[in-house]
């Protein structure tokens, strides 16, 4: 009756990894389309799809998808930097709030140009992400604006960043930091 137990015991194991193989392996894949290789990989509602050939990579959670976000990485010992990304969304939501432990503060911002034709920045309190309408950050634009960096970014680190949404949704990022010349180089948008 032991030996039996034990291979029960044995078999509830073998059942139980293999069920847990399947689905890692199901819920981490690679397809390669044409030219375009994207490597998925789905957790509980967040899913990140990336394409190794363009450098882009793709956040879902819940309603929101996150494509390509990137902080720039510090010009000298600036503490000032800017965060880009687009966002899309299959209802209306709003950025209330950023966060990231490494700066003293994130705002929205966007770009305006006065009667004299300069570039002034305006803050923004929230950002209105509408329903399958793209809500593109960029440089001259509406942007992610990092003050009082705690010690300058560069090129290759990460950068964590916290987006506050009007729904609820509270999206964890860890952005790459990149020479901000050599992305406006190699930008294909």
């Amino acid at each position: 009756m032991n030996k039996l137990f034990n291979i029960n015991k044995v078999f509830d194991k073998i059942v139980f990894f293999s069920m847990l193989f399947t689905s890692l392996f199901i819920a981490n894949k690679e397809v390669y389309s044409g030219n375009l290789y994207l490597k998925t990989f789905n957790y509980s509602n967040l899913t990140i799809v990336s394409d190794k050939k363009n450098h882009h990579h793709s956040l879902k959670f819940e309603h929101i998808t996150i494509i390509g976000p990137y902080v720039n990485a510090s010009i000298g010992k600036t503490p000032t930097t800017a965060a880009y990304m687009k966002i899309l969304s299959s209802k209306d939501d709003k950025i209330i709030k950023l966060f990231s432990p490494l700066a003293k503060k994130i705002e929205i911002h966007t770009s305006l140009v006065n009667k004299a034709g300069l570039v002034k920045m305006k803050k923004l309190n929230d950002l209105i992400i509408k329903k399958n309408k793209p809500l593109i950050l960029e440089s001259g634009g509406h942007h992610i604006m990092v003050m009082g960096l705690k010690s300058p970014l560069m090129q290759g680190d990460t950068f964590p960043l916290k987006i506050y949404l009007e729904s609820g949704i509270e999206i964890n990022l860890n952005l790459d930091s990149v020479n901000s010349l050599r992305k406006k180089q190699h930008s294909h948008h």
